[in-house]
């Protein structure tokens, strides 16, 4: 089958899992719960995902499970300091324009550096905090360049930070001219 849930059809494989989570959580009893067919799991989940976002049904959710940063230059510092786009925790849909004012530099490649942490619980967006090896993890950069005709002049922006419902993490640049 397609369908994740299929997977889970030969008996090795559940065995595995069941083996694992006993190991893993030996004082706690497991039960396997029934079901009807392992073939439709991810269709019915995305069904019934389908009818909670039309207000119907219980909406589970667990937020994000990381924190997001921005590598960013301050003033009178030497060190790079991290600014938080997305605290850990945000609920999915969770949208914020900075307040703060970047200056971006057009026609020439410019390249953003992100991290990311599994355990700094305390942040708030656009809290400017040292980086943290232990705590933080860099992502791949993002590369890109920034067309705005012959100009040369700099271009003032906000960062748009979104995480979406399916939790994925989104940053855009919104032009202030």
């Amino acid at each position: 089958s397609s369908d994740l849930g299929g997977a889970f059809k030969p008996q090795i494989f559940q065995e595995a899992i069941t083996s694992s989570l006993r190991n893993w959580f030996p004082e706690t009893p497991l039960q396997i719960l029934p079901t009807v067919s392992l073939d439709l799991a991810v269709s019915r989940g995305a069904s019934y995902y389908g009818k909670v976002r039309r207000g119907m049904g219980v909406r589970i959710s667990g937020g994000s499970a990381r924190s997001y940063y921005l590598e960013v230059a301050v003033e009178n510092q030497q060190k790079k300091q991290a600014l938080c786009l997305l605290p850990r925790g945000a609920e999915e849909g969770t949208k914020h324009e900075s307040s703060k004012t970047f200056s971006l530099s057009p026609n020439k490649p410019v390249s953003f550096t992100l991290l990311s942490s599994h355990v700094r619980l305390g942040d708030k967006v656009e809290d400017v905090i040292p980086i943290s090896a232990e705590e933080m993890q860099p992502l791949p950069p993002i590369y890109t360049f920034l067309k705005a005709g012959k100009s040369q002049d700099n271009i003032p922006v906000h960062l748009l930070a979104r995480f979406t419902e399916v939790g994925t993490f989104e940053l855009h640049l919104k032009s202030l001219t």
